[in-house]
């Protein structure tokens, strides 16, 4: 499969040439972005030729809703096309209740005839560069290159994929290979139970972020996930640590946790706890002061709204979290755009939380700054998290365990 992602970028990237449609040659990280793009394109073609639908169209967002790789993806689009790759089905469009639609294409003999003969689903495991283990990226999303020292951290990345890939996950159900079918939402338009290919993901450098990506599971709805997934036969149990960014904002500020055990230190008046932690993370995320409620898209902040009552303003919400938290105030971790050194912290955190894992032959899946293991192990793998937290941090940080 490797050899069929090398094959196609290969062909497009000498039609470019023959057909002159670039001025100017791919640098090292845009061709890493270009091969990432071809890979993920022939991922959905051998799913669909596995699914025996190879028939079937690829819902490909083009140009709209397309910010990450937006450029690569569409150019290559672009290109396949005109080599007689792909041909453009249905344009995407925009409805006014704001639903979108991404266009759709269909796959060319010419470009099946470069997919393996026996095609399994385990030929999609596929090796990525290196440079792809780390990923840096700036606020538009493009990928940004690796200083020198970073050679260690590909390393251990690459050597936690790799282990990965042999955990013994798998999906219950009918259609036990997929995990979604994504439509619209770009070339990563089929998941299956074989994409588990890890990698982290950092923010301007090297010091903020560092969340793992790359599993199938990350995708899933909470309730599929325990429905659905499996951890070596078992059933999963989710690990994961007691309001974490918060602890960390405390630690870093070098005050001590001002909770006692059990009390929720999120909440800070009427409305539900998702909400005030919704809030709470903005203001350590955010860099500027927060004027409205948290999120991206009118749909996310419609949502974080929801969490209170009517008429609530997001000051009076801001207000009452630091008021809550007057030693961080007074210490200036809100609105400082503190929550990327956090993540990076809480990301080490789950590498260190992996290789552990690794050496005790524990099954595990990263989450952000969750642990999903088997159901039977959660216990132990609590207790792991217990002390690795301790050793890494100097800070106990408890553990909660959900099982359905």
């Amino acid at each position: 499969m490797r050899d069929a992602v090398r094959t196609v970028a290969r062909e497009i990237l000498d039609h470019e040439d023959t057909a002159g449609t670039r001025r100017q040659r791919r640098r090292w990280s845009e061709l890493v972005a270009f091969e990432s793009e071809v890979e993920r394109l022939l991922c959905n073609v051998a799913a669909l030729r596995i699914a025996k639908a190879t028939l079937s169209p690829l819902a490909i967002a083009r140009r709209h809703q397309c910010r990450a790789g937006s450029k690569t993806r569409t150019r290559l689009l672009d290109s396949a096309c005109s080599a007689g790759l792909l041909r453009m089905g249905s344009k995407g469009y925009s409805r006014g209740d704001g639903a979108r639609f991404a266009t759709l294409w269909h796959a060319q003999p010419a470009l099946l005839a470069c997919l393996p003969d026996c095609l399994h689903l385990a030929d999609l495991r596929l090796a990525s560069d290196e440079l792809a283990r780390i990923r840096i990226r700036d606020a538009q999303r493009n990928l940004l290159s690796l200083p020198r020292d970073a050679a260690a951290m590909v390393a251990t990345v690459a050597a936690l994929a790799e282990w990965t890939k042999r955990t013994p996950v798998s999906l219950a159900g009918e259609e036990a290979w997929l995990a979604e079918v994504a439509v619209g939402t770009g070339l990563a338009a089929i998941r299956t139970a074989l994409h588990v290919d890890l990698y982290r993901v950092f923010n301007g450098d090297l010091e903020h972020g560092g969340r793992l990506y790359g599993g199938f599971w990350l995708h899933m709805e909470k309730a599929a996930r325990f429905a659905r997934l499996r951890l070596a036969g078992q059933h999963i149990a989710e690990c994961d640590y007691s309001a974490m960014h918060l602890r960390l904002a405390y630690r870093h500020c070098g005050v001590a946790w001002p909770f006692a055990d059990g009390e929720d230190a999120y909440t800070a008046g009427p409305g539900a706890r998702a909400g005030w932690k919704r809030v709470t993370n903005a203001l350590l995320q955010t860099a500027k002061p927060l004027r409205q409620w948290p999120g991206e898209k009118e749909a996310e902040r419609a949502a974080c709204r929801a969490h209170f009552a009517v008429g609530a303003r997001p000051s009076r919400v801001v207000a009452a979290i630091k008021a809550r938290h007057p030693q961080l105030a007074d210490a200036g971790a809100f609105e400082r755009s503190l929550g990327g050194r956090l993540t990076r912290v809480e990301s080490d955190l789950m590498v260190s939380l992996l290789l552990e894992s690794r050496a005790r032959d524990l099954p595990a899946l990263p989450l952000h700054d969750c642990l999903l293991v088997p159901a039977n192990r959660a216990d132990e793998a609590a207790q792991v998290m217990r002390e690795i937290a301790k050793r890494a941090l100097g800070v106990a940080l408890p553990v909660g365990i959900t099982r359905s």
